[in-house]
């Protein structure tokens, strides 16, 4: 993976505001802790494979390019170890949830759940595949968890 200061410029990454940096820093102190608790082969005490580093390098590189386009006081993702050596970036509110899913270098499998006002169907679960550039699909998916709109089909495609 690229460094950050080889992919934009210093008048490129001067555009982001502190507080998406701030955002960004969150985002990455749950990496860090992802590669120190599930660096191994006995994270979860059953022997599954640790979270693999080009997925790590993947998820990186997608906050990296969201960062900019995620709205202001959308909390930093959760960051969930899966099986398989994969991972997860999961956000909650009240009413609606967005958990991405890095199935390989090339694709997010997404989920998206909304609380349904009658009582007996409970929750809405939306779900689907998206390729790993599709920056602008997951800001809008993010986006959506903050708002009232319904996510439309073409906003995630």
């Amino acid at each position: 993976m690229e460094s950050l200061g080889s992919k934009w410029s210093p008048v490129e990454l001067a555009k982001f505001s502190a507080e998406s940096w701030k955002w960004l820093a969150e985002a990455m102190k749950g990496i860090r802790s992802l590669r120190v608790s599930c660096g191994n082969y006995l994270w979860d005490g059953e022997g599954e494979q640790p979270v693999r580093d080009d997925i790590i390098e993947v998820a990186t590189d997608v906050l990296l390019n969201i960062m900019g386009g995620v709205p202001s006081g959308v909390e930093a993702p959760l960051v969930i170890p899966l099986s398989r050596g994969l991972l997860q970036l999961a956000w909650y509110s009240e009413i609606r949830g967005l958990e991405l899913e890095f199935v390989n270098e090339s694709e997010i499998a997404w989920l998206t759940s909304e609380k349904s006002p009658d009582e007996v169907i409970g929750y809405k679960i939306e779900c689907g595949r998206i390729a790993i550039n599709e920056y602008g699909k997951i800001c809008r998916m993010i986006t959506w968890l903050g708002g009232r709109e319904k996510m439309n089909e073409t906003d995630i495609g």
